[in-house]
């Protein structure tokens, strides 16, 4: 659920605009003959009143999408491997039901959660001690490789023993400095290929907002155009059977991804690191669909940031 959609519903377009609107009141000459204390008074209700309907609207959302869809969380809570899995599930949809707009942080303190947060807190993200296990066999699947972040934690882990990495990102700017991540590791030119691609359910090409850390498919004419391939119909039938891990943390189209990806995790059952906190849904629906494609996976959930973001099913 985009951020952006709320603030649509206020009718600002992003907080720049907002910005600017408040300069524009402030630079208004008419306002000359104001006391500052008044201006300061109306500036402040400008930037308060948006905000806490924002918040409010947003909460209210949330609540009810998580009550009617109650049947498929104790669904869920049920295929999970580990009681740390649930209370993971519920502590964040707690959270995303009841966050205030506050900085995060001080919302945890605010409702004496942050201690518990804590103690679910997992900071080896897609490395999990006790769930993902390495070898000096493995084939990693990198979808949305970002930076290199995560091929950087995958060398440490393995001592730089490993089979090969498969790694796709569609940002360009991105792209140029997982490239430079990947030289500065000193990863061997026959240990990594790197794409400048998308992971969808199919091949076509679809148009992307880019945001840094956050691109998300758009619907924007401004968009950018990118590639985006199945892992089915990309890999070789030779690659295919040596994929270990396939990691996915591609903003929102995960389960597509997953898709395209179905035939591989049939038949060989590669280890899987999916991200589920971009659409509120994808707690129970991406779990719900590795369990279709291989009922013998065993789940788990960890979340490994304190914010709401940063959960991640693993399916071993």
């Amino acid at each position: 659920m985009k951020e952006s959609k709320y603030l649509d519903y206020l009718g600002i377009d992003n907080k720049n605009v907002f910005r600017n609107k408040i300069k524009e009141f402030l630079n208004n000459k008419s306002l000359d003959f104001f006391p500052m204390c008044i201006i300061k008074k109306m500036l402040i209700f400008l930037l308060y009143l948006p905000k806490k309907l924002l918040d409010n609207h947003r909460k209210n959302v949330f609540i009810k999408f998580y009550r009617k869809h109650s049947p498929e969380v104790k669904k869920l809570l049920d295929i999970l491997g580990d009681e740390t899995s649930k209370e993971t599930i519920i502590s964040q949809i707690n959270y995303f039901s009841t966050f205030d707009g506050v900085s995060e942080i001080d919302f945890l303190h605010k409702h004496n959660l942050y201690e518990k947060h804590l103690k679910l807190l997992d900071n080896n993200e897609y490395f999990p001690e006790g769930i993902i296990h390495l070898s000096e066999n493995e084939v990693l699947v990198d979808c949305g490789g970002f930076t290199g972040d995560t091929i950087e934690s995958f060398v440490h882990k393995t001592n730089n023993k490993f089979s090969h990495i498969f790694s796709f990102e569609i940002d360009k700017i991105n792209f140029e400095k997982l490239i430079q991540t990947t030289k500065k590791l000193g990863i061997s030119s026959d240990k990594i290929s790197c794409y400048l691609k998308g992971v969808y359910s199919r091949d076509k090409k679809l148009t992307v907002d880019f945001k840094g850390i956050g691109s998300s498919l758009s619907t924007d004419s401004n968009g950018n155009d990118v590639d985006v391939v199945s892992l089915d119909s990309f890999m070789s039938e030779d690659v295919k059977n040596k994929i270990t891990y396939i990691k996915m943390d591609i903003e929102g189209t995960e389960l597509e991804g997953l898709k395209g990806a179905q035939e591989i995790i049939k038949k060989y059952k590669p280890k899987l690191a999916i991200c589920i906190y971009h659409r509120p849904s994808d707690f129970w629906e991406i779990p719900f669909y590795i369990r279709s494609l291989r009922p013998d996976y065993k789940l788990y959930i960890r979340q490994h940031s304190i914010s709401r973001t940063g959960t991640i099913c693993y399916a071993i």
